[in-house]
């Protein structure tokens, strides 16, 4: 402030630049945590599908016509379902609403 009690306008400048950086920073570092949680998502819907794949296959050994099956993890779901003679799609939904399809084949066992 000067004398007469008036703000200069070099420190509104500067206090509009600091506002102004602070807002981008925060909203850098908002778009960097969404994308860390989708991809920690992807990661667990991933691992519970490969996790599906095993007991596909043990399953199998036991009931070699499974046309449908669900698996509940502590993350998440998995629906499992016969689309081909030997195809199956694989459905992982995660308890965070992520949702990933794969269609993989898978051999009947011996």
């Amino acid at each position: 402030m000067n004398q007469k009690g008036a703000i200069l306008p070099s420190v509104i400048v500067f206090v509009f630049l600091l506002s102004a950086v602070s807002m981008g920073t925060t909203q850098i570092y908002k778009r960097q945590m969404q994308q860390l949680k989708a991809t920690e998502d992807y990661y667990i819907v991933q691992s519970m599908i490969e996790l599906s794949k095993a007991e596909l296959q043990y399953q199998l050994k036991s009931t070699p016509d499974i046309q449908e099956l669900f698996l509940t993890y502590a993350a998440g779901t998995v629906r499992i379902q016969k689309t081909a003679t030997k195809t199956y799609q694989f459905t992982g939904i995660s308890n965070k609403a992520f949702l990933k399809q794969i269609s993989i084949i898978v051999d009947y066992p011996d």
